[in-house]
């Protein structure tokens, strides 16, 4: 997410987590990016977090993928 896009208010009461998954050696996208949008949403009070993936560029990865299965929960 462009930090121009992170909303400046304080989220809903309703607001979902938001965990960004990133590859820790992305070139096309780097982590600092994702880390950065997370702080801005954290800063505004927005359940985030961002956790990266050794080894891992622009791709989703076997541990990327099982990590998001096992967070959505599917199949």
């Amino acid at each position: 997410l462009p930090l121009e896009l992170v909303p400046a208010g304080p989220p809903p009461s309703d607001a979902p987590r938001i965990i960004a998954l990133h590859g820790a050696v992305d070139e096309r996208v780097p982590v600092a990016l994702s880390e950065a949008t997370v702080a801005a949403l954290v800063a505004a009070g927005w359940p985030a977090s961002v956790e990266t993936f050794p080894e891992v560029g622009h791709a989703v990865s076997e541990p990327m993928r099982a990590r998001l299965v096992a967070l959505v929960g599917a199949p």
